[in-house]
């Protein structure tokens, strides 16, 4: 799966739309199009499904230092079903350790991992509510 590949299917996914174009790193967010390749490049692991030659569903780590430390599920899309799917790959391959994410939502509308999050018994601290505030200012050069 090459970086183009992925940066596109980022670029036009509904969890960047819901995350109004904020791409997380960890725990903070930076503006995807300032620098797309940037975004993804700092991203430990990435996970895909193809369907000929067509990326379908896409999910981003960033492992914790440590082996056996947390891992941050940074960005995830595709069908509900690639998604179970990858998400169950991914606790194959971290097994026994804490599997971390945020969930963009926009008013009502949120991604499809809320409800798989939830069938497959993640805790949530706040109830599955949007709690997450991003702050930005744009500087103008002179």
């Amino acid at each position: 799966m090459s970086g183009e590949k992925t940066i596109r299917f980022v670029d036009r996914s509904d969890f960047l739309v819901l995350a109004q174009r904020q791409f997380p790193r960890g725990w903070r967010f930076f503006p995807f199009d300032l620098d797309p390749q940037e975004a993804v490049a700092r991203l430990v692991t990435w996970l895909g499904i193809e369907r000929d030659g067509v990326l379908v569903a896409l999910a981003c780590l960033r492992e914790g230092t440590e082996s056996t430390g947390p891992a941050t599920l940074n960005f995830f899309d595709g069908s509900p079903d690639d998604l179970r799917r990858l998400l169950t790959e991914i606790h194959r391959r971290y097994a026994g350790r804490q599997i971390a994410t945020m969930i963009p939502m926009a008013g009502d509308r949120t991604t499809a991992l809320l409800p798989i999050v939830r069938e497959m018994n993640y805790e949530s601290w706040d109830d599955y509510t949007a709690a997450v505030f991003s702050y930005s200012l744009e500087h103008q050069l002179k």
